[in-house]
Formats: structure tokens, sequence, C-alpha cells
């Protein structure tokens, strides 16, 4: 035994293994402009007891009902140390063992193609960790560093977000140990694509300042085009997912580098920041259009937009934490979030979700283990949300979320249309869809055009629409219809605070019910939020509701006016519990609140 931790790795070679039998052999891939990606990470998918290949095969109803189409597990190649995200590899042609044995895995992505989903690896090919071989071979333990004489790695990284040990892509032996790794997951597992994370850093030009660094490289490019031409040449529809995250006009080449032939690289759109300012009601930076690939210069539709990722902090985290007034409030949070979803999905382009963001995961990506938040648990396990998924308000946000994948699936509109944004940098937003080709008489659902739009102010608010022509249209979640008169197609319609709609002009069936709804609730009660506890003001969510008192322990009543926010000012009541009265058209309901 060595005392090195390093070397102390046993290899077992089992000869005669039983080959895996795969059982979906008619399988066709998503097109790139349809794909939904669900990003997830198994470690914190699951509980300690539950973390394998097996129990992701079991939930692939789960995702099937959400509608995704595609799953992109991270790293799952064998990394450094018992727990982590995987992005420090160390033998890249094994499965994670902590997940359970391969045919597991193999098992999982055939039920997935069974079931029409892709599934697509994380791959980490920018650095490496010990004890990796390849690092090993070459390696000076004085400076704790690859030698120079290393035809895999170099000395020192070329970029300054390296992290371990930076490998050397202009070196034939990584070129062919790049193109192995590849070929080996596309075609033992018969992973669908490969996201490349850090594929910045695919570059021998050194620089350490990141300006420079991100700056036009054309021999980062040609490394790139190099790796992608390989693996199409064996796989020509596998797709190829860059993490570059750089500037235009690198990002312009990649993926239009082949789109003609139904090929190009499809690069990561980080939008975080941008729906973030909506949801928490701030207008700056709040711009949504850049999700649109077109808006890039971009002729092919290869720009993957996400609002959340493994990478970024929570929508609903911080939606509770530095939202603006109201919006802080659980459902108010909940529903912005749904408005949100509403104009992400209705954008044409391939999209990417992040694990629970469909039922408002609100715990911060620096969340230690003991509840505490520090940015030295960045990697810390996260508990899992599945008991939280049913719960009024996620449930929603569920059924918003999983019904417009439903509509992109369904309806070209939503993934070949012709978008115009209104209201970019106000929080007054609305996008006027129109088909391709365009047609003020559609006769049916594929020529259908569509306006979508919300309130991410934290009061009513009228919103000026543009719809593409005059005439009768249909309010998608309130099942009803309305005459547009304006020949210029404008219509003023007025929106509580955080309040979304979809207008088309062939109707839909809208297939689930919200909470606000006619028929809002299994109990058909209404809701108080912020509940028991109030402090200055609380909404009510529910139907007619027309009227309400609150009568407090002594039995004084006091009566009050809705807002149009159904909005409740208490700030100027005694301290105390207080019973609330509602009085609905057939109903009255009561509730207890506590005013502080």
């Amino acid at each position: 035994m060595s005392d090195k931790w390093y070397f102390e790795r046993a290899s077992v070679l089992q000869t005669g293994q039983t080959a895996y039998t795969w059982t979906a052999t008619n399988y066709t891939r998503p097109a790139k402009e349809k794909l939904v990606v669900y990003e997830l990470l198994i470690r914190d998918f699951f509980d300690a007891d539950n973390r394998s290949y097996k129990n992701l095969t079991d939930t692939i109803s789960y995702f099937k009902k959400l509608g995704v189409n595609a799953i992109e597990l991270m790293p799952i190649t064998q990394f450094n140390g018992a727990s982590g995200w995987g992005y420090n590899p160390a033998f890249m042609f094994s499965p994670a063992r902590s997940f359970g044995p391969k045919n597991e895995l193999k098992r999982f992505i055939d039920e997935c193609h069974k079931n029409g989903i892709a599934v697509i690896l994380d791959m980490v090919l920018n650095h490496q960790d010990m004890p990796n071989p390849y690092v090993l071979m070459y390696f000076d333990f004085v400076s704790n560093k690859p030698l120079v004489s290393s035809p895999f790695f170099n000395k020192d990284a070329t970029h300054p977000f390296n992290v371990f040990y930076d490998m050397n892509h202009e070196s034939e032996k990584t070129k062919q140990y790049v193109d192995t790794v590849n070929h080996y997951w596309l075609n033992e597992y018969k992973f669908d694509g490969l996201r490349f994370d850090l594929s910045k850093g695919f570059t021998q030009n050194k620089n350490t300042d990141v300006g420079a660094w991100s700056a036009y490289d054309a021999s980062r490019i040609a490394i790139l085009k190099r790796m992608a031409d390989k693996i199409w040449s064996y796989s020509p529809d596998t797709y190829i997912i860059m993490e570059h995250l750089g500037e235009n006009q690198e990002e312009t080449e990649l993926s239009q580098y082949k789109a003609a032939e139904g090929k190009g690289m499809l690069m990561w759109n980080k939008m975080t920041d941008n729906y973030n300012q909506n949801t928490m009601g701030y207008a700056s930076n709040s711009d949504i259009s850049g999700g649109y690939f077109k808006k890039r210069g971009w002729n092919y539709p290869r720009s993957m937009s996400y609002m959340e990722s493994h990478d970024e902090e929570r929508l609903m985290y911080k939606n509770f934490t530095f939202g603006n007034g109201n919006a802080r409030e659980f459902y108010n949070a909940m529903e912005r979030t749904s408005a949100a979803t509403v104009l992400f999905y209705s954008i044409p382009g391939p999209k990417m979700l992040w694990q629970f963001g469909e039922i408002g995961f609100d715990l911060s990506i620096n969340r230690c283990e003991n509840g505490s938040i520090s940015n030295d648990c960045r990697l810390s396990l996260k508990p899992p949300f599945w008991s939280k998924r049913n719960e009024d308000g996620r449930s929603n946000l569920y059924k918003v979320t999983a019904d417009f994948i439903r509509l992109r699936m369904t309806h070209d509109l939503f993934t070949k249309g012709d978008p115009t944004f209104y209201g970019n940098t106000t929080l007054l937003k609305s996008i006027t869809l129109k088909n391709n080709p365009y047609t003020a008489s559609p006769a049916n659902a594929t020529q259908m055009n569509a306006v979508v739009a919300a309130n991410f102010d934290i009061i009513a608010q009228n919103i000026t629409l543009n719809f593409p022509h005059s005439g009768t249209w249909y309010d998608y979640y309130n099942d009803s219809q309305f005459e547009v008169s304006n020949a210029d197609g404008t219509y003023t319609k007025n929106f509580n605070a955080g309040k979304f709609g979809m207008y088309t002009d062939i109707k839909l069936v809208k297939t689930f019910v919200l909470a606000t709804d006619d028929d809002p609730l299994a109990t058909n009660q209404s809701i108080i939020y912020p509940n028991p506890i109030v402090e200055g003001k609380f909404a009510l969510l529910g139907n007619e509701i027309q009227a309400v008192e609150l009568v407090s322990q002594m039995g004084q009543i006091y009566h009050f006016q809705l807002s149009e926010s159904n909005e409740i000012d208490v700030s100027g009541l005694p301290c105390g519990i207080y019973v609330a009265k509602i009085k609905k058209k057939n109903a009255v309901e009561f509730a207890k609140i506590l005013v502080k």
C-alpha cells in the first residue's frame, strides 16, 4: 500500500460480461428547436437511500407527465471525493459507482428512449482531477503541477477560470483522448448528446485577463469545430451543447456551424438575472428578448435559454429574500414565477429547466447542510423537494409549466413562430407571436397566432397588447373570448400584480385547473396570505369575493373595500387576533389571522 492517497487504487478485470440488450431500437431524437431539457443532479434529486440510476428509471413517469423531452445528467463520470457535483472528474470511462451498476445507467437511457426522452451527459473535458491516470503519468509531485513534458495537460492553466489540471487541447494526444471519451459514452451508453462544461477554456492562447480570454479566439473555435466534426462523423444528429457564455461572434460561429445540415452547436443562454428581476418586481435588467436567437443575429434556433441552471441562485429564493414589496409573499412569488414561465416557454428556441424549478425550489444554492447560508456551501447536499410538489401555489406553477411545455410540443407557433417583444425595459411585458407563414384568418391551430403578457409590477396595471389583427380572440387561461376592434390590433387590458395571460385567434382547450380559475380549490376555500401573521397588508386568493370584514376579540367590526389586487390594508388596526369574514357570491367563509 502507498502512503499517497492518489496511488491507492485497484482495478478489476472481469471477463465474459453479459452485454446489455437494448430494446428501444426505433427511437428518434427530438428536433433541436423543440428540446425542453431537464437538468438534474442525481445526488440532490433523491434522498440518501434512493440516489441511483434505478430510482431515476422509476421516475421517468414524472418526466413524462411534466412533458420534457430530454434529461441532462450532471457529470456522472467517476470523480474524486465521496460527494459533489462531478466537475472534478478522474476516471472518464467509468460511471460514478455511488449511483449503481453501469447496466442500470444503460437501462435508464433505454427506458427514456422508449418514452421519447433523450438523455444528455454533462461532459467535463476542460480539466481533470487526481487521480486521473494521465495526470499521474506526467506529474511533478514537488510543485504539484503537471510536467512540462505532459502530452495531455498544461503545467499552468491558460485561462483564469480553470480549476484542477488544465488540458492541452492542441496536443494530438489530448485530441485522441477527447475523441475516445466522447465516442465511448455516445456509443457504449447511447447518450443522445454531450454538454461540454466550460467550453471557453478549450484554448492554448494564455490569458489571465477575463476580458482578453473572452474575446474572439480563432484557435479555440478550430478546436471545438474539430471535436464536433469527429462526433458528427459517426453520429450526425448528436446534440453538442456548449457552456460557452462568451461573446456573440464566437457563439454565432459555433451555433451556425453546419446548421444548414441540421447540425450546429447548442449554446447555453443564461437568462436567470433577467427573469428574476421580473419575478422580484424590478424593471432594471429585466429585458427577456435576449432569449430569442434572432435577437443575436442567428439564423438557426441554437440558443438554449434557461431561467435556472445548477450554477445559478434559485429564482424563488431570491423572490422570497429580495422581492419588491408583496412580491416576497408566498402565493405572489409563485404566481409571478408562473407568469415568467409562460413568457419563457412561448419564445421559440430550445429550453432548459433546473430540477424542481417546476415547483418553485426555494432553498439557496449556497445553503449548508445545517440550513445556514454560506458561499462555502455551494456544493453541499441539498434536500430533495418531492414532499412540496402538491402544496398550493407550487402545484399551480407545476400545472402552468407542464401545460405550456405541452403547448410547445403540440403547436409549432411556439417553436417556429416570429415573436415581437414589447415593454422590454418595463415590468409590463408582452410578446406577439405570428405564425410562419402568417395569416390573419387562420383556419386551424396550425395557422394560429398568439399574444402572451404579464404584469410584473407589484400593483395592478393596464397593458396595451398588440394583436396581429382585429377580430375575435380567445383568453386561454380564463376560457373566454373578446373582440379586438382597433384596426391596428391594439387592445388595453388591466392585469392585477403578477398576473399573466395568453390570447389566441383559434380557441384552444386548457387541460388543467388553476387555483385562480372558477373552481379554484378542492375545498373551494379562499386563501389569505401571508397567514396567520399579518403585518401591514394581506391579500386574498379566491373567486367571487364581494366584501371582507374583520372582527376583533372584543366584537368590533371593521369593514374593508377590496382593491383590484384583493389587498387589505390593516396597518391602522390594533394588534391582536381577528376573524376574517369573507363574503362571496354564494357563501360566507371565515379565517383567523393575527395582526402585528
